[in-house]
């Protein structure tokens, strides 16, 4: 993952609060009901400080995982939805380009924006690992700044494992994968 993130965003709600006055949201009943999608992430009680600290509505709603999916490819989406997606193939291009490319069956959100397109494109161009790293470097910076999803939980699984194995990992599904472990010669 991009280097010099922090382990965990800050929570600040007096800005949260300057911003939606600043948006025209000053009488928070303006927005209407706020619908989070409660299966997955356990966002109740992210909701809870949202109606608390922010003085929002939110309501939970709750549905079949195969219904929600439906619903996220219909357009028919919670306000506020959570996806997980497991970073099989450690690349920063597999990353952004299945989650975020405008024509990304992933890309949930439905974020389009030239300037990250071109960027990656940039970084995927490179031609050595100091200058792919500097490319990649500037993609994060300006996803960052953009801020077309919000990251809300990561898990990360660790592995020990004796020097001379290679090839040990795991499956999408979280499970070990013995097929291409070998030792050093």
């Amino acid at each position: 993952w991009p280097q010099g993130l922090p382990d965990e965003l800050a929570a600040n709600p007096t800005r949260a609060r300057r911003l939606l006055d600043a948006a025209g949201y000053r009488d928070r009943s303006t927005l209407g009901t706020i619908t989070v999608n409660a299966t997955g992430l356990g966002a109740g009680p992210a909701a809870a400080v949202w109606r608390q600290e922010l003085g929002v509505a939110i309501e939970l709603e709750a549905m079949d995982f195969n219904d929600y999916l439906r619903a996220i490819d219909a357009g028919d989406a919670p306000d506020i939805f959570t996806i997980n997606w497991i970073a099989d193939y450690p690349s920063p291009y597999a990353l952004y380009s299945l989650l975020l490319l405008p024509t990304a069956v992933s890309n949930y959100g439905h974020w389009t924006d030239q300037r990250f397109v071109d960027l990656l494109e940039d970084a995927s161009a490179a031609t050595d690992s100091a200058a792919e790293a500097t490319a990649y470097r500037r993609v994060d910076a300006y996803v960052d700044a953009q801020a077309p999803v919000i990251p809300w939980a990561y898990s990360t699984g660790w592995c020990l494992v004796r020097p001379g194995l290679r090839g040990l990992g795991n499956l999408t599904t979280g499970i070990c994968d013995f097929g291409p472990v070998a030792w050093d010669a």
